[in-house]
């Protein structure tokens, strides 16, 4: 990931944690999505997207863990977004 989209990220959870309200307990949502490949990447990018839904949850296995979310499930209405930025897999040379 480029240092500029980085620190685009970064300033972007900074400022939603800052506004932030208390959290309230739901279940977790959770939609796969793919970021599309550009010049600097030249293949998608998968993403976990996970957020507060109050649909029902299910077990599904991601890799070796089993997950307990609610696959496409409605966003719940106080959703207001969270970005996580990951250090991704092995540097590269």
């Amino acid at each position: 990931m480029s240092h500029a989209i980085r620190s685009i990220a970064i300033a972007g959870l900074a400022g939603l944690l800052a506004a932030t309200t208390p959290a309230r307990a739901a279940q977790a949502g959770w939609r796969p999505i793919a970021i599309p490949a550009s010049a600097s990447a030249a293949a998608p990018i998968p993403v976990n997207l996970y957020y507060p839904t109050q649909a029902a949850e299910r077990s599904i296995a991601m890799g070796p863990y089993l997950a307990h979310v609610a696959p496409q499930g409605e966003p719940a209405a106080t959703f207001k977004g969270l970005i996580v930025v990951s250090h991704g897999k092995a540097a590269q040379s």
